[in-house]
Order: structure tokens, then sequence, then C-alpha cells
């Protein structure tokens, strides 16, 4: 058996009857100097994004020897 891959959104899960909210990263791209939210994707394996600007790509894996940091900049 496998470990799991670290999760690295940090809030509990909702309640039931709650309203369950998507992971996401902040992301501040140097490219263009702006902020956006990057958002995990349906298989939960990564997080994919664009630059509102230029539409360059980002993508963070979810895996084992993540991290707890929820704020990163891009290049």
């Amino acid at each position: 058996m496998s470990p799991e891959p670290l999760d690295i959104y940090d809030q509990p899960p909702a309640e039931p009857g709650e309203a369950a909210q998507r992971p996401y990263l902040g992301i501040f791209f140097e490219c263009c100097g702006v902020y956006a939210r990057v958002y995990r994707d349906e298989r939960d394996a990564e997080y994919v994004g664009r630059c509102p600007r230029c539409m360059a790509v980002i993508r963070a894996r979810v895996g084992r020897n993540g991290t707890t940091q929820r704020i990163f900049r891009a290049k």
C-alpha cells in the first residue's frame, strides 16, 4: 500500500449541508505583476491556471513531499 499524496489544502472538509470550497493556491505572476487564484484540477493531481494578462500557464503538482505554503510567485 503506497502512502497517500500530501494534500496542501489546509481547510477542513465541509460539514454536511455546507458548500464545499474548491482548493486553490494564490499565485503572484511576476510576468505581469498580477495576483490570481489557481484551482486544483478535477483529478486532484495538480493545480493548473494561467496569468490573467499574458495567459502564461502554471502547474503545481500535489504530492506526498509537498508543502503547506499557500501563496507562491511565478516567473
